[in-house]
């Protein structure tokens, strides 16, 4: 299977070509040095391995995914959700998959769902077509709103706060403050220090006597000759010299104890990274603002996802309610930015087809909702 072709467009469609596993691990070593190619579209393609996860890491650039028609049921969703959760935190590459004509069902969605707990780089998921019911729903519908952390996430998140804290530690200014007690110098040896600091005070002493009278005599001689205007001139310029003295801030004061104490106008000049860092961002999601209720530690749900299809799959009134009240919960905690018109969450959630009636209340609820939130069906209102 000739695949040279690949390096022309940034997005290939590879409908029914009899794909196997054989010439798909071809395709995925020649994929990682194509990287104009953002979209791939690998349908009606169904593998025996349910190896189409492999496409989802972080060394292959692609942005949109689309694996429609290929027999992907629960191993396969459960595959493609543990690739999702070991993508990089800091991955925004990757944002569309398209798993629609499938067999996935509630299992697969509650994989799916356990992968979307912590991915912020999923845009857009369509799971319409296939076999959820509402288990699955309810599963989905929980991430969107504020839902209790795991046991090992709790482990996790301490894990990543302590690592931030020892980070922070250098830059805490009480270190520099407060020294070691074992780096401060003994009794003994400061009473020391000051008699041998006298002792060469009184020698230096007896050593500047003799050239202070040779300098004496010699000012002595200068002025006896008659050279007025260079002593006046040095008489301003001591004068000039100690008025700033006295107009400069005494940067260094001792202290009744002996000890320096550095006035606030001297202070160590910022560093380059000081001067050029800006607020850190919160790069994982286990680090966002969470509420503690009931003993347990509640993450505010994803709020990148802007699309969800489950048109035409087995969903009853129970998991519609569900959905619905993950749809409230966010139009409530999201704010709305008024310049712009933008807010996050949910902009369009596909629900139709289902096994419900379209003249249901929840249904007819969702869908005025909704259309306060979908920025297509705005413009065509």
């Amino acid at each position: 299977m000739k695949m040279n072709y690949l390096l022309e467009s940034p997005g290939q469609s590879l409908w029914n070509v009899g794909l196997t596993d054989e010439t798909f691990s071809s395709f995925l070593e020649i994929l990682p040095n194509c990287s104009n190619i953002k979209a791939i579209k690998l349908e009606g393609n169904s593998l025996p391995g349910q190896s189409y996860y492999k496409l989802i890491t972080d060394h292959i650039p692609l942005a949109h995914i689309s694996l429609r028609n290929n027999l992907i049921n629960d191993e396969g969703a459960e595959h493609i959700s543990q690739a999702l959760q070991k993508l990089n935190p800091i991955n925004k590459n990757f944002v569309s998959l398209n798993l629609a004509f499938n067999h996935i069902s509630d299992l697969g969605a509650g994989y799916l769902a356990e992968a979307l707990r912590l991915n912020r780089s999923l845009l857009s998921l369509n799971l319409s077509h296939n076999r959820i019911a509402d288990k699955g729903a309810l599963a989905l519908a929980e991430v969107l709103g504020r839902f209790p952390l795991s046991h090992k996430a709790i482990v996790e998140r301490r894990k990543l706060l302590m690592e931030k804290n020892i980070q922070e530690l250098p830059r805490s200014p009480t270190l520099s403050r407060h020294g070691d007690r074992s780096e401060r110098p003994s009794n003994e040896t400061t009473e020391k220090a000051q008699g041998t600091s006298k002792a060469s005070k009184n020698g230096s002493k007896k050593k500047d006597k003799e050239p202070t009278k040779k300098e004496e005599k010699s000012t002595s001689s200068l002025q006896s000759s008659g050279n007025t205007s260079t002593a006046s001139q040095s008489g301003q310029k001591k004068e000039d010299l100690k008025t700033a003295k006295k107009q400069l801030p005494n940067l260094e004061q001792k202290n009744p104890r002996g000890k320096s104490v550095k006035s606030a106008s001297k202070r160590e000049p910022l560093t380059d990274q000081e001067v050029n860092a800006e607020p850190e961002e919160i790069t994982h999601p286990l680090l966002e603002p969470v509420e503690f209720r009931n003993g347990k530690v509640f993450l505010a749900g994803n709020k990148v996802l802007i699309n969800l299809n489950l048109l035409r799959n087995h969903i009853t009134e129970k998991g519609l309610k569900g959905l619905l009240a993950s749809v409230e919960t966010q139009q409530q905690e999201t704010k709305l930015i008024t310049e712009s018109g933008i807010c996050t969450g949910l902009l369009r959630l596909s629900v139709e087809k289902n096994q419900f009636s379209p003249d249901n209340e929840f249904f007819l609820k969702l869908q005025d909702l909704m259309l306060s939130r979908d920025p297509v069906l705005k413009s065509r209102s």
